[in-house]
């Protein structure tokens, strides 16, 4: 299935400037992005209107609506998702014994885990967040479970 998107999308070819124009988006079969078409650009013309004729699917967002890539999180600590936004009064090393380490015991319940789990992959997809690296727990079967939820 090959999907069209005309959208309006921003981007930053320097880190001095800001460029916002009128796109068609080819999206291939394997899901990737073939083609950013910048509509304004009459030398795209035959290239859009071909897009727009072939795609299985196509979808056009409202000018005031921008396209943006998803967000990416290089360092996500799983088993500490559900005390995020504790004991910040906290020395390290009192907030570690106190809250993190009893936590993170927990992880050896397999159902436990997998719960955090699963609330934590999808609040992060559902607030744009679609690429993370995530810290798992020393239980093995519990990281391997994240990674399966992932």
């Amino acid at each position: 299935v090959t999907i069209t998107v005309v959208c309006s999308i921003l981007q930053t070819p320097t880190r001095e400037r800001v460029v916002g124009f009128r796109a068609v988006l080819v999206v291939g079969e394997n899901g990737r992005i073939e083609a950013v078409l910048d509509q304004s650009d009459p030398a795209n013309e035959g290239a859009i209107q071909r897009a727009l004729i072939e795609a299985d699917e196509a979808i056009e967002l409202p000018e005031t609506t921008y396209l943006l890539p998803g967000l990416v999180d290089l360092h996500v600590h799983a088993p500490q998702w559900p005390q995020v936004g504790t004991g910040l009064d906290l020395p390290l090393e009192r907030w570690l014994s106190e809250y993190t380490f009893p936590l993170e015991a927990r992880y050896d319940n397999l159902e436990f885990a997998q719960h955090v789990w699963t609330d934590l992959v999808s609040t992060l997809l559902a607030h744009g967040t679609t690429t993370a690296v995530y810290y798992g727990s020393v239980h093995v079967d519990s990281t391997t479970s994240l990674a399966r939820t992932c």
